[in-house]
């Protein structure tokens, strides 16, 4: 979710009577989750290109 679709969420939910607070909580939430999936990818591939054979390890 990109963060203008993460304001856009925010203003509608204010639109729609939820109090400042909660909109907050429920935005620092949602950008706590995103992180911890973008270092869960990053982890990832680094795991990965660390199990790659280097060039000396294919001979």
């Amino acid at each position: 979710m990109s963060s203008n679709k993460l304001s856009e969420r925010a203003w509608r939910m204010l639109e729609a009577g939820e109090d400042l607070k909660s909109v907050q909580a429920r935005t620092r939430l949602s950008v706590a989750v995103l992180t911890g999936m973008m270092h869960d990818v990053n982890r990832q591939k680094r795991a990965q290109s660390a199990q790659q054979p280097t060039a000396k390890g294919r001979r």
